[in-house]
């Protein structure tokens, strides 16, 4: 029997249980974890909050934490840390329709709601039991499937060219660190600084809290943070941030050093850190948001994220639904270079 509640202070039990759902849930990533959770609020980068929780007996079985906030002018209870959160905020133990249900019930009592990047396989569930629910496309994730030949989906020219990189540069070597993050992080902002990002202006670590933040996050969360580096020779030219949860390695942040370019470090990074997680179990990699160019000469397929608004007023809902079609048409009228993420953006259920 489902039992839904709504806390706003958390204590040792609840924690316990918050760990316990994040590691069997069939959904879990670092953006529905407690450590997650817990770093922001230490930041100061969550304000109120509240948190819905679903137990079944005694066992918890769902948790969504939101806080209360301004979408384009409606105040709306929304996911937390909505700057920083790339993957869904909501952890569930199962796909299970009927536990969504109940869930959502509960939740859908709160009068306008924006949970952003919520999950294709979550997003297929309650578009059928809440069809009233308004779901915008905001996050096209290029995805890696590692359960067969390593290389499978790689295009030819592509795979060509790194084995006669690899085999031209001999100096060039791949590592991944699962310790000392703090040191190798210090190594990771050194490259981005002369990085391609950087010279365009879109480093995000130009922003102090923003480099606080993922410092953060690796002292509170660093058993699931990879810290992964091209080198030529003993020279870090290439690094990939990701993280692993399941059978899954999830990359956040990529960039080379411009200085080395011609050695196409961020591809042949790419090259073997498919050969690292084959061999250590991993089944697939996302990507992370962006379907660029260099991303699909590595992958075939891709992972969707929706954003979720919800109001129990009808023109608020239009306003949602108006806004979203403007956000849709710019995509269409104006598309940017070097992507085609203007062709899935802002599409809705």
């Amino acid at each position: 029997m489902y039992k839904v509640t709504t806390i706003k202070t958390i204590d040792k039990q609840f924690v316990n249980d918050w760990k316990q759902l994040w590691q069997r849930a069939e959904n879990s990533n670092i953006y529905n974890s407690y450590e997650w959770f817990i770093t922001c609020l230490e930041l100061g980068q969550i304000g109120k909050y509240e948190i819905d929780v679903c137990y079944d007996g005694d066992r918890l079985v769902a948790v969504m934490p939101f806080e209360k906030y301004k979408c384009f002018g409606v105040t709306v209870y929304g996911s937390v840390n909505k700057d920083h959160h790339i993957d869904t905020p909501l952890l569930i133990e199962k796909y299970d329709r009927i536990l969504y249900k109940r869930f959502f019930e509960a939740i859908l009592k709160r009068k306008n709601l924006y949970f952003q990047k919520i999950d294709n396989e979550d997003v297929k569930i309650l578009h059928k039991v809440f069809p009233t629910l308004f779901f915008s496309l905001i996050s096209v994730n290029p995805t890696i499937d590692l359960r067969g030949e390593v290389f499978a989906t790689v295009t030819p020219s592509t795979l060509s060219q790194m084995k006669r990189n690899v085999r031209k540069n001999p100096a060039l070597n791949f590592k991944v660190y699962k310790g000392n993050l703090d040191e190798h992080m210090k190594t990771m902002l050194e490259i981005q600084k002369h990085s391609s990002k950087s010279a365009r202006n879109m480093d995000i670590f130009q922003d102090e809290e923003t480099k606080i933040y993922y410092t953060a996050i690796l002292k509170n969360f660093g058993s699931v943070i990879r810290l992964c580096f091209l080198y030529l020779g003993d020279i870090p030219i290439a690094y990939q941030y990701g993280f692993v949860c399941r059978k899954t390695f999830i990359g956040d942040q990529i960039a080379f050093h411009n200085d080395y370019a011609k050695l196409r470090p961020g591809k042949t990074l790419v090259y073997h850190l498919m050969q690292y997680l084959k061999e250590n179990g991993m089944d697939f990699i996302d990507q992370g948001g962006g379907v660029g160019a260099y991303k699909m000469e590595f992958a075939k397929d891709y992972r969707f994220l929706y954003n979720l608004y919800y109001s129990n007023n009808p023109f608020i809902m239009m306003y949602f639904k108006l806004i979203n079609k403007m956000r849709r048409m710019r995509q269409v009228m104006f598309p940017k270079k070097h992507t085609r993420d203007y062709e899935f953006l802002f599409k809705t259920l």
